[in-house]
Formats: C-alpha cells, structure tokens, sequence
C-alpha cells in the first residue's frame, strides 16, 4: 500500500460523506468496542456492580434519614425504582415530619415549665412551729 492509494481512499470517502479511518484512533481499543473497553471483557459486569453498588448506599442512606425524621424507613426501598425515587425525596422533603413536630411540643412544655417557675409561689397557710421545749420540762432530755 503506498502514499498515494491512501489519499485516494481517504479522499472517496471524504466526497462521499464518510470520515476515512472510521472512529479515531486514540479512544481505548483503537476506536472500537466503545467507552468500557478500557474496563477489559468484564467491562459490562464491573459497571452492573458499580450501579447496584450506589443503589444500596443510596436506600441505606435514606433509610437512615427516613428513620431520624419519624417517618416510615420501609420507603426507602422504593428508592430502588429508578422513576419513583424522585417523588420519593420531594414527598421526604416536605412532609410533616413527626421527629419535628416532637421537637415542638416538647419547646412548648419547657417554655410553659419556665413561665410556671417565674411566677411566684402562691401564698399558702404556714405551719405552725411547734415551741421550743423549755428546760425542767418533760418533752425534754433528760438531764444528769
């Protein structure tokens, strides 16, 4: 093959529409087999992992945040299916949350607690004291 029948191919399919050498030759595998030829024969298999790998973080992490806010954890499953977990963490993100509607029940009982210990005790009836034993008395100790 010389110089000359290379520019002529190259030049045909330049007129025609086409690029000459196909896909360019710097990608990994010379151009062919696309982008995961790099990850070797198992490509395919190593990437399922990787997927199936960020899906499980992905529903323990909500699980956990799903359990700190009160609400079911069980929903977290539903961030497996790949449509449905959307709607699954917009109806997380403003739901009531039970974790903090405790919160505020238990601000409003401290703050009643503190305006009941700011107010002052009410005036109650005194005891009272019974009298100092006398000396020579009975009630007393004994002396001697």
């Amino acid at each position: 093959m010389d110089g000359t029948q290379g520019v002529a191919q190259g030049q045909a399919a330049a007129q025609g529409g086409q690029f000459a050498g196909g896909p360019p030759s710097g990608m990994p595998g010379g151009g062919r087999g696309g982008a995961l030829m790099f990850l070797g024969p198992n490509g395919s298999i190593i990437m399922i992992g990787l997927l199936v790998l960020t899906y499980a973080v992905l529903a323990f992490a909500f699980w956990k945040f799903l359990s700190k806010a009160g609400l079911t954890p069980a929903i977290a499953l539903l961030m497996l299916v790949p449509v449905v977990n959307l709607g699954v963490a917009v109806w997380a993100a403003f739901a009531e949350w039970p974790a903090l509607r405790e919160v505020a029940r238990l601000k409003e009982l401290v703050a009643t607690y503190e305006l009941r210990a700011a107010q002052p005790a009410p005036a109650t009836a005194a005891a009272p004291t019974p009298p100092a034993p006398q000396e020579g008395s009975a009630s007393g100790p004994p002396i001697g």
